[in-house]
């Protein structure tokens, strides 16, 4: 854990890591996994595949946090990310 390498206070390292960045440590990665998992949207991988690939549990994880940081189901992203890779 980044508290054991850095040797500071588990709660201290998330106030300083959120003033650093603006995201909270697990807001940050959450954010990382969903830009990555933007990319495989473009290929033919099914949505559960893209989870679990991206580092989620599952595929409703995946979706929820999805929904949450994005704005719409990966469902629908895919899908409209498809339309326009089309034009």
């Amino acid at each position: 854990m980044l508290q054991q390498k850095f040797k500071v206070n588990k709660f201290k390292l998330q106030k300083s890591f959120k003033k650093s960045i603006g995201l909270t440590p697990l807001e940050y990665l959450t954010t990382i996994r969903i830009e990555n998992s933007k990319k495989l949207f473009y290929t033919d991988v099914p949505l559960v595949e893209i989870a679990l690939e991206s580092g989620f549990y599952d595929q409703s994880h995946f979706t929820h946090s999805f929904k949450k940081y994005v704005g719409v189901t990966p469902g629908n992203y895919k899908k409209n990310s498809k339309i326009l890779q089309d034009l």
